[in-house]
């Protein structure tokens, strides 16, 4: 009796020690399942993150853009809403300053060898007050940022048209009623061979002898690249640039607006950040289209150095948090002479102007009669 009681016991002893082993086994399957899945579900919501980061630097701007709105030359709404940005300043020169102008349509073919597809540009001319005077030779392109129209110089126009210059302000492609291929901007590339266009067209077409740029933001540095890679031209095509706000390198200007983006986070979140802000970074490089023509794939900083004999005045907002002003500091560096800068205390991004409006008149009709005065008398 005694050997099969023990027995008896033994046998319950091992079914509750393979009961115990069963349950920790269970519990140790079922922990390390919610780790593995917490890690996945980690995994794609980071994934999101930089798919999200990626589809925000990449979007189309505007909507669709219809036929009747280019027959109307009614602007859709941009980024941010117009009037929030503009004021009541937001129709068109006629309207709002009692400007005449006429529409432009630059028609450009596909291009094959730089791979891009047929398109029309479109915007407003507003010709020289007095066509027979030396400041009528000269047209200032006026040239958007990324999320907005030709509608952000429209403020700026009176005091240009009032100094005799010919105006132009066109929509780059993705934004207002130019054509779009819903690619998404590229910060450089793209942008830089619609400004040789427009250029292009104002020399060839239009009939002026000399084109400065007045660019703000992804319109600066898309200038700088533009003049850069027309820099072998006999005529040079663009012949003095104003710079607003512009940045040194699409690679520092996604570095830094995406590490904004995600915001402050606790010290020991910090490489997690980093490493999110770098892979970002990384995938929102590898998605933006580039040029076949190696001449327009440069930074603006690579460009710089390029731009002279050509005059070039870089001006930036000291309270810009978008892009910093240490980027108009970098590229006022890397240019050579003739250079100015002027660094605006209290203006944001893009705000110069608004900040401080009579300087910024003065300044760069200052800085275009300066640059073109061997066409002009010295003073009006």
């Amino acid at each position: 009796r005694s050997s099969a009681a023990l027995r008896s016991k033994m046998a319950f002893a091992m079914r509750e020690f393979l009961l115990c082993v069963a349950i920790i086994c269970g519990s140790i399957y079922y922990f390390l399942s919610s780790i593995l899945l917490a890690a996945a579900v980690g995994v794609l919501l980071w994934l999101a993150v930089i798919g999200a980061i990626v589809a925000r630097v990449r979007r189309p701007w505007h909507h669709a853009v219809h036929t009747a709105e280019i027959a109307s030359s009614r602007l859709p709404d941009i980024l941010g809403n117009a009037a929030a940005l503009y004021g009541d300043k937001i129709n068109d020169p006629k309207v709002d300053y009692g400007l005449h102008h006429e529409n432009i349509d630059i028609i450009v073919p596909a291009n094959k060898e730089n791979g891009e597809p047929a398109h029309t540009l479109r915007g407003w001319h507003i010709p020289p007050a007095d066509a027979k005077k030396p400041e009528a030779k000269i047209l200032v392109l006026c040239l958007h940022g990324a999320g907005r129209d030709r509608r952000a110089f429209l403020r700026h126009s009176p005091c240009l048209h009032a100094a005799g210059f010919g105006i132009a302000l066109i929509d780059m492609r993705e934004h207002g009623l130019s054509d779009r291929d819903y690619r998404g901007i590229t910060y450089g590339p793209r942008e830089a061979a619609d400004v040789v266009t427009m250029a292009t067209h104002a020399k060839a077409v239009m009939g002026y002898s000399r084109v400065v740029t007045v660019g703000t933001s992804t319109g600066a540095s898309a200038s700088l690249i533009a003049a850069a890679a027309t820099r072998k031209r006999p005529d040079q095509l663009i012949d003095a640039l104003v710079c607003e706000c512009p940045f040194d390198s699409c690679k520092r200007l996604l570095q830094e607006n995406i590490g904004v983006r995600l915001g402050r986070v606790p010290r020991f979140l910090l490489p997690i950040k980093n490493l999110t802000t770098k892979a970002a970074m990384a995938a929102c490089l590898y998605v933006l289209p580039r040029s076949k023509n190696s001449e327009l794939n440069r930074s603006p900083l690579e460009a710089a150095p390029l731009i002279a004999p050509r005059p070039v005045f870089f001006m930036h907002g000291g309270r810009d948090v978008l892009v910093s002003a240490d980027h108009s500091r970098c590229l006022f560096a890397a240019a050579h002479e003739p250079k100015q800068i002027w660094i605006s205390p209290s203006a944001a991004h893009t705000a110069v102007f608004d900040s401080a409006k009579e300087e910024w008149e003065r300044r760069v009709i200052t800085f275009i009669r300066t640059a073109f005065k061997d066409i002009l008398p010295e003073s009006n």
